[in-house]
C-alpha cells in the first residue's frame, strides 16, 4: 500500500521536483518505508511506499521492459504471479518480485485490455513516454482513492486532498453541491469533491491525459439484477462459501505479518474463522470497545477469540481521546467526513499497526448480502407505517409515501446530518442562491429507478453511495493514517458477482437479514454470534455531546469565524446550537466538523 502523486504539463512547460517532493511530503504516512520520484522536464511522478510484497526488489516508479511506460501504484495485486508467468511466456522481462511491474509489463502487451485483468485494489498512474500521455484509474468497487485537477493543460494528481492542494495551481472554491450534500449525508459525494476544481477518478474508471481533452472510459459497473435460471439455496450456499474461502486466501499474501479486525459482529468473524481454518495459525486479531455498554462489543470478540485461538489484542476508547482524535483526522480525509465511526476504525487501525502491516476487515457484507435495518423498509415500500423504528434518526419528513416516490423516500431515510426542516431553517439567502444557479438537488435519484425490484435499488444505490463514499473512505483514510494496509475479502470480484446477482429471498428471509451470508456463516461461527442483533461499529456520540464534548463544540459553532461563514443565517445557527438536548447529535457533528475542516482549510471567515 501506497500513496501517489504526480504533476503533468501538457504544454511542455518544466515541472518542479521540489513541488512534488512536497506533495509526497505529505503522503509520508501512507508509505513510510520508501520514496520514489521519475522526473523529466514536464512530467513528474511520485510514490511513498508502505513495503507489503517484493520488500528488497518492489520499488517504484516501474517501468516496462521496452522502456516505453512507467507506472506508479498504489494498492495490492492478488493474481500478479499468474499473470507474471503469462507474460514471461509472452517474451517479457522482469528485474524484481512486485505487483507494480506486473501491471506496466501487462499495460505495455494489453493496453487498456489490462484493466479487466487485474485483480485487487488499486490507484495508478501510467506515463506513456512515445505518445506522451498520461492514464489515471482506479479499482471497480473504488477502495483507493485518486483526486486530481486538470487546469491550464496541466494534471496533478495525488492519493489525498491534502497532498493534492500543495501544488499551488490547486484552487480551492467550494462547491455548493457537494456541500449540501455533505450537510444532508454527512460525506461529499463519490463524483464530487468539496473544491470545484478537483475531481477523483471515478471507480471502476481510467481517464486518459495528454495534448488533447481527457479521455474517461468506464470498465466496470455493478449491477444488482438477480441472476437468470434456477438455483437451490444449497447451491447459493456453497458457491458463496467457496468464493469467500478464495478471497480470504489470495488476501492472505504477504511478505509482513497480518491479522484481522475482529469486532464481535458476524462479518469480521466470519472472515476471521474462515482464516483459522484455513491454517493461519496464531492468527493476531483487534478490536476496540467503550466504556458505555451499549457500545461495547469486546466480551463478543474476545469470546471468539478465545474459541478460534488467535492472539487477540483489544482496547477501550474514551471520550477525549475520541475528540482528539476526529480533530488529527480531519486533514487526511481533505474534505468534511461526519461519521464518527471513523474514531473508532482510527483507534484499531492504531492498535492493528503496534503488530502488523496488514489486516483483513469485514466491511462490505451489508451492502451486498443486505444487512442494513432500512433494507426492509424499501423492500416493503410503501407498505409500512411511518415512524418505524431505525438505527438513528432520520429524515423521513412526509407523513405518508406514495409507490412513485421511492427515490425520494430512500433518499430521506439516508439523511442523518441537517434534515428537510434544519436546512430549510438554517440556509442562508446567499447560500440557497449558490444552489440554484447550480440546478437541481436531486441528483442520483435517477439511480433508485435502475430496478423494478425495490431492494435490489437500495442496495445497488448503496454500493455506489453508502458504501464508496463513507465506508471505504473511512477505511482508506483512518488505515493510511496509522500506514496500515485494509484487505477487503468481501469486495472481491467474484463475491461481488454472487451478492449482487442474489434473488430477494437470499437477502432478507423471515425476518432474518443478510440471509445467505448466515447460513455460510453457520458451518464457521457459534450460536452466540450467530444469534446476535446487528451492532453497527459506532461510538457515543449522543452521551459525549451533551456532556465532555458539548462546550467546545458549542464555543466554535458560535465564533464569530463560524458565524461569518455565509453559509448559514447567524441568528438561527445560534438558536439551533443553543437548543441542542442530544436528538440533534449527528447534525450538530456535522455542523461542528465542517468549521473545524474549514479552519485548517480555508482559514479565515470569509466563505471561500
Amino acid at each position: 500500500m501506497c500513496g501517489i502523486a504526480g504533476i503533468a504539463d501538457f504544454s511542455q512547460r518544466p515541472v518542479s521536483r521540489a513541488q512534488l517532493s512536497d506533495m509526497l511530503g505529505m503522503l509520508w504516512h501512507r508509505g513510510p518505508d520508501q520514496q520514489g520520484l521519475y522526473h523529466r522536464a514536464h512530467i513528474g511522478l511520485g510514490i511513498r511506499r508502505l513495503k507489503v510484497i517484493a520488500l528488497n526488489n518492489g520499488a517504484q516508479p516501474s517501468d516496462s521492459s521496452d522502456g516505453r511506460h512507467v507506472l506508479v501504484f498504489n494498492g495490492e495485486i492478488y493474481n500478479h504471479q499468474a499473470l507474471r508467468r503469462e507474460l514471461i511466456d509472452s517474451g517479457y522481462r522482469f528485474t524484481g518480485d512486485s505487483d507494480a511491474e506486473v501491471i506496466v509489463n501487462l499495460f505495455a502487451r494489453d493496453g487498456m485490455r489490462f484493466y479487466a485483468q487485474l485483480d485487487g485494489m488499486f490507484a495508478l498512474a501510467i506515463y506513456d513516454r512515445q505518445d506522451d500521455s498520461l492514464l489515471l484509474a482506479r479499482d471497480p468497487a473504488g477502495k483507493k482513492p485518486l483526486y486530481y485537477q486538470w487546469r491550464d493543460n496541466t494534471l496533478c494528481f495525488a492519493s489525498e486532498l491534502q497532498a493534492l492542494l500543495r501544488h499551488p495551481s490547486v484552487q480551492r472554491e467550494i462547491d455548493p453541491v457537494a456541500l449540501d450534500y455533505y450537510l444532508r449525508f454527512r460525506v461529499i459525494p463519490a463524483d464530487r469533491t468539496i473544491f470545484q476544481s478537483v475531481n477523483k477518478v471515478p471507480p471502476g474508471g481510467s481517464i486518459r491525459f495528454g495534448r488533447h481533452l481527457p479521455q474517461s472510459t468506464q470498465h466496470w459497473r455493478v449491477d444488482y439484477s438477480a441472476a437468470s435460471g434456477e438455483r437451490s439455496e444449497a447451491d447459493w450456499i456453497d458457491q458463496l462459501d467457496s468464493a469467500l474461502n478464495q478471497a480470504v486466501a489470495k488476501r492472505m499474501m504477504a511478505e509482513v505479518p497480518i491479522g484481522t479486525m475482529l469486532s464481535g459482529g458476524l462479518d469480521s468473524s466470519l472472515i476471521t474463522a474462515i482464516a483459522v481454518r484455513q491454517g493461519q495459525r496464531a492468527l493476531k486479531t483487534f478490536a476496540v470497545g467503550f466504556q458505555e455498554a451499549q457500545f461495547n462489543e469486546l466480551p463478543y470478540a474476545r469470546r471468539l477469540a478465545a474459541d478460534l485461538g488467535t492472539d487477540h489484542h483489544d482496547c477501550i476508547i474514551t471520550a477525549p481521546e475520541a475528540f482528539n482524535a476526529a480533530h488529527a483526522l480531519i486533514p487526511h480525509f481533505g474534505e468534511p467526513f461526519a461519521f464518527p465511526s471513523s474514531i473508532a476504525s482510527h483507534f484499531m487501525y492504531r492498535l492493528a499497526r503496534q503488530h502488523v502491516t496488514v489486516v483483513l476487515g469485514g466491511d462490505g457484507a451489508d451492502e451486498l448480502f443486505g444487512g442494513y435495518a432500512r433494507y426492509p423498509l424499501a423492500a416493503g415500500f410503501p407498505g409500512f407505517a411511518p415512524g418505524h423504528a431505525l438505527p438513528r434518526q432520520v429524515d423521513l419528513g412526509h407523513a405518508s409515501w406514495s409507490p412513485d416516490q421511492f427515490d425520494a423516500f430512500y433518499q430521506a431515510l439516508l439523511t442523518d446530518g441537517l434534515g428537510q426542516r434544519a436546512r430549510n431553517a438554517l440556509y442562508s439567502a446567499r447560500f440557497r442562491a449558490q444552489l440554484a444557479d447550480a440546478g437541481p438537488q436531486c441528483r442520483y435519484r435517477g439511480e433508485l429507478r435502475r430496478h423494478a425490484d425495490r431492494l435490489s435499488g437500495a442496495m445497488e444505490y448503496d454500493f455506489n453511495h453508502w458504501l464508496r463514499e463513507a465506508q471505504l473512505v473511512k477505511i482508506d483514510i483512518a488505515s493510511m493514517m496509522n500506514s496500515l494496509e485494509v484487505r477487503v475479502p468481501f469486495l472481491d470480484k467474484a463475491v461481488i458477482r454472487i451478492g449482487s446477482q442474489l434473488p430477494g429471498a437470499l437477502k432478507l428471509n423471515a425476518g432474518r437479514e443478510k440471509y445467505l451470508l448466515h447460513c455460510v456463516a453457520r458451518r464457521y461461527l457459534p450460536d452466540y454470534i450467530l444469534n446476535r442483533k446487528k451492532q453497527e461499529l459506532a461510538v457515543p456520540l449522543e452521551q459525549w455531546m451533551v456532556s465532555s464534548m458539548r462546550t467546545q463544540i458549542s464555543a466554535t459553532l458560535l465564533s464569530e469565524q463560524a458565524l461569518s461563514r455565509g453559509y448559514f443565517h447567524p441568528d438561527r445557527l445560534r438558536d439551533f446550537v443553543g437548543s441542542h438536548d442530544g436528538s440533534q447529535s449527528y447534525a450538530l457533528w456535522t455542523l461542528y466538523i465542517l468549521e473545524k475542516w474549514q479552519q485548517q482549510f480555508c482559514g479565515s471567515g470569509e466563505p471561500s
